[in-house]
């Protein structure tokens, strides 16, 4: 038997897949090898501060190199891990709890965020408008309703943690609400370390022969 996603949840990924995505993950990479590139060039200008022009230009053309080799090096390296990761994903193998900051960018947690993203999905059935904002360890889930008649706040959130706790496997770790003579404003913060891909739910995994 063979785990992965479900056809729902694979479409969502391949729909929401560009090449700009992992455009931006190479220029955070580049971004951050470019500065260990000035700061390589600052100490060889204070070790060789008295040198020739010609020996500046050869400085300068080894730390080109230099954080080339070092920026092909770290993408083949994150190319080779997020492979590892997302297929571990993919068969419903992959602790959440080793990604430690949500807000960076590499293929990895671009995955998980639409993983987050398609969970999420679900929520505009019931309300009017869906936010998510990505933090450390955890997303918050902003949620707008309407007020176009009565609104039973009371049974809105009891509906919204068993939502929360269906999708996530867990009840959300902050619920904050705000009663505006526009509509309902609610605000759910959810722990993504403990987020698990539940085998036979349409939401997550798919099991096929």
């Amino acid at each position: 038997m063979k785990k992965d996603f479900s056809p729902r949840l694979a479409n969502y990924i391949d729909s929401h897949s560009h090449p700009k995505s992992k455009i931006v993950t190479v220029l955070c990479v580049l971004s951050i090898l470019i500065i260990v590139l000035l700061l390589v060039n600052v100490g060889f200008n204070l070790i060789f501060k008295n040198v020739n022009l010609f020996s500046k230009t050869v400085i300068y053309i080894i730390d080109v190199l230099f954080v080339a080799l070092l920026l092909i090096i770290r993408i083949n390296i994150d190319n080779k891990k997020s492979e590892e990761n997302i297929r571990s994903i993919r068969q419903g193998k992959f602790d959440f709890s080793y990604i430690k900051d949500w807000r960076l960018f590499t293929e990895t947690i671009r995955v998980a965020k639409l993983i987050v993203a398609f969970k999420s999905e679900s929520l505009r059935d019931q309300f009017d408008a869906l936010h998510l904002d990505f933090e450390k360890n955890s997303v918050k889930i902003s949620l707008e309703v309407h007020s176009d008649g009565d609104i039973n706040v009371q049974e809105i959130l009891e509906n919204l943690q068993k939502e929360i706790e269906i999708l996530f496997s867990q009840l959300p770790t902050n619920l904050y609400l705000y009663e505006t003579p526009g509509g309902l404003f609610i605000q759910a913060d959810v722990n993504l370390e403990n987020m698990k891909l539940l085998e036979g739910s349409e939401f997550v995994s798919y099991s096929k022969y």
